[in-house]
This record gives C-alpha cells, structure tokens and sequence, in this order.
C-alpha cells in the first residue's frame, strides 16, 4: 500500500486521464467477493472523472487487483445500491477471471459485437508457466495444497487462452502468446524474488532482442 501510494501520484493520474482523453485504454479486473464476479475498472475514466476521491480509489483499485486472497488482506471500497451503503471486499482479479483478453463470457451469452473491419492483433502475455511440470510431492498436506493449486490455477490460465485463441480465429484476429516456457529454470524461491525476477526480466530482453519468440496457437499439452 505505501509502494502504491509513492508511485501513483497526481500526476501519473493526470498521464492516465490524458491518454484516455487521446483515446487510449487502460483497464484493471478485481473480483467482488461478495457477489462473486469480476468487476472491470475503466482506470482512465477513473483518472479522467476529476471526482474527489478518484486517487484514492485509483489506488484501491490496483491494490486490490494484487490482492491474493489468503495472502493479503482484502480491499474494501465504498458503494451505495437501492439507496444503501456499504463496503464491498475486492481481492485480486484473477481469483474470477484469471486473464482479461476475449470476453468469452459475453461471447457465450451472444452479447459480444466485434468489429470486422481491417484484422485485428491479440496479445496475451501470461507471467507463469504453461506447461506441465513434472515434480516429486511431498505426502504433506500443504505441499498437496501447494501441488494442487499450482495445477489448478494452470489449468484455468490455459482454458482461458485457449477459449480466447478458438474466439480469435473465428473474428479473424491474429493470435500472440508469450509465456515463461520450461526453458526458463531459474526458481523462485520465496513469494518476492529479486534473482529471480532479475534472471526472468534478463530472458525476457533477449527474446525480445531476436525479434520476440509469439506463439500463434496455445501450448499443446499432451505430446
């Protein structure tokens, strides 16, 4: 919360609100725990409002898009319906909705209008692995935990861009995808891991450097 505080100041929130104003997106997911759904954040329009208050919550915001349930503590934000107010408790977005690309959701209900003009371009860049990790688990209950919700919140990232790469070939969109490959065998070993981001950014730059290394289909999991 004070990281926040220091790096989004008046006048990174005066960027934010004129780039929205030269047409320029800017979007943050939470999850609304209480009504168990995702909420997408227009932060530009945040920024752009001139309300009282828009910093504050522009900082709720991103802090509660980190929040991790079970890790961090949640954020309430202030809101009123039907003439009440409360506190809603937000956590970190991808406890509903793990990446925010095709809106498959809107898509499945029909409600999803994308324009067929000149082909579009998707990028999707996922900061985890995608591949299946052979590794020995210990007979302990928190690493079966551990184990199992590694493995699920894969298998969720996965089911989403694979949903977004099968809608993206429908509409015609060209599909991008990087993702820290099994190549990549820096550990992390602990939650904030400066060696290990270091090591990751370094990977990072060299792929980039040979011109970026996309997939154009999601990874095939049983080879």
């Amino acid at each position: 919360q004070r990281m926040i505080s220091r790096q989004i100041d008046q006048t990174m929130l005066d960027g934010v609100a004129a780039a929205y104003r030269a047409g320029r997106r800017l979007f943050v997911v939470t999850t609304n725990l209480d009504a168990q759904r995702p909420v997408l954040w227009n932060m530009g329009s945040l920024a752009a409002s001139g309300k009282p208050g828009a910093l504050e919550l522009f900082r709720k915001v991103i802090l509660a898009s980190a929040s991790v349930p079970g890790l961090f503590d949640p954020v309430f934000i202030d809101a009123e319906a039907n003439g009440h107010h409360f506190k809603e408790m937000h956590v970190d977005g991808g406890t509903a909705l793990d990446v925010l690309a095709m809106p498959l959701r809107l898509a499945a209900a029909g409600r999803l209008a994308l324009t067929h003009g000149r082909p579009g371009q998707l990028y999707i860049v996922i900061n985890n692995n995608l591949d299946p990790t052979f590794a020995i688990t210990k007979p302990k209950t928190l690493s079966i935990t551990a184990r199992a919700f590694n493995t699920l919140v894969k298998s969720d990232v996965y089911d989403t861009i694979l949903g977004s790469y099968l809608l993206a070939q429908k509409q015609g969109f060209q599909f991008n995808l990087a993702y820290i490959p099994n190549s990549f065998s820096v550990k992390s070993l602990e939650l904030i891991d400066p060696n290990y981001m270091r090591a990751l950014f370094e990977y990072a730059h060299a792929q980039g450097r040979l011109g970026g290394r996309w997939e154009h289909s999601p990874p095939h999991l049983y080879r």
